[in-house]
């Protein structure tokens, strides 16, 4: 079954975009050193038949989380991994999804939204390799508890400050590891969230169509192993940072964003078939907007969802 999801973090506006969309799923940006205030979004979606899913998040002392990183905060950092993995499964969730780790380590600012790079910590093929080993076991742990961890793809660079044009205009390397990383691990049946931005991302500095067909091919070849979709769009620069285009914008009828509504279109197309995908718009802002044009969008191209 493929679901539309709508994304949610703990603030009581959260309860209103739930309602108002009339979505049956959600995906809850999981902060879990903060999980008490999570609570009230959480005990709403189980009252009113949402299911919930989680974005894992985490942080020691304002330090990132980092399941790529060497020794005991490397380990700690895949412990709160599984820690999210058993709250979803005390909350029935589909799946957790989390991202690769970084070879540096990193300061994380909820507020004002950033992540500021403070020193590397391992050379790249190490921390590959050390996430490698952490993220097979870690989902072999989510295979014994019946839910699904996807490993979710991520732009080259961070913004200097999330959710903002002016912000991203002034790309900051956090260490991130290579789209190579998440095709591997895919190739070995891990299970893959194809965000378009994210994955665009990993191309920086080229041209709308260069862009798009890297995109594009990239998305192919990851489609058997997708199992969550986050949808949004980049406007130039296309400079490896994301931009989490909102859906009901009239820009994302244009060739300014990447991928536009037609681009999205075929981008669908490699999905129709899928028996198990969830899917959800990551916008900056107006998200039951844009949850309405992605329920609109998948109509045009003919995927029954729910």
């Amino acid at each position: 079954m493929i679901k539309l999801g709508i994304k949610v973090a703990a603030d009581e506006t959260d309860k209103d975009r739930l309602s108002k969309s009339g979505a049956k799923s959600c995906e809850v940006r999981y902060i879990l050193e903060k999980s008490a205030s999570f609570r009230p979004i959480l005990r709403y979606a189980k009252a009113h038949g949402i299911q919930t899913n989680f974005h894992h998040w985490a942080g020691f002392d304002g330090i990132m989380a980092n399941p790529a990183a060497p020794g005991k905060f490397g380990d700690d950092s895949a412990q709160t991994i599984k820690d999210t993995l058993d709250i979803a499964k005390e909350n029935n969730a589909g799946y957790v999804v989390y991202h690769t780790g970084t070879n540096y380590r990193n300061k994380i600012e909820h507020k004002p939204g950033r992540i500021v790079p403070l020193e590397q910590i391992a050379s790249e093929h190490d921390a590959c390799r050390l996430f490698t080993e952490r993220g097979i076991a870690l989902h072999r742990y989510a295979e014994s508890l019946g839910v699904q961890l996807i490993l979710e793809t991520t732009p080259l660079y961070d913004p200097a400050v999330w959710m903002s044009q002016e912000g991203r205009l002034k790309r900051v390397s956090i260490g991130k590891l290579p789209l190579s990383l998440v095709e591997d691990l895919a190739d070995q049946g891990v299970p893959i969230a194809n965000d378009f931005e994210h994955t665009a991302c990993n191309y920086p500095d080229h041209t709308h169509q260069e862009t798009f067909d890297f995109l594009y091919s990239k998305s192919l070849k990851l489609a058997d192993k997708t199992k969550l979709l986050h949808l949004g769009y980049l406007v130039p620069p296309y400079n490896g940072t994301d931009y989490h285009g909102i859906l009901s914008n009239p820009e994302f009828l244009t060739d300014t964003a990447l991928p536009n509504e037609n681009e999205m279109l075929k981008l669908f197309l490699l999905y129709k078939n899928h028996k198990q995908l969830w899917i959800l718009a990551e916008p900056s802002s107006d998200h039951v907007e844009s949850y309405k044009k992605a329920s609109n969008l998948l109509q045009s191209a003919g995927i029954r969802f729910e």
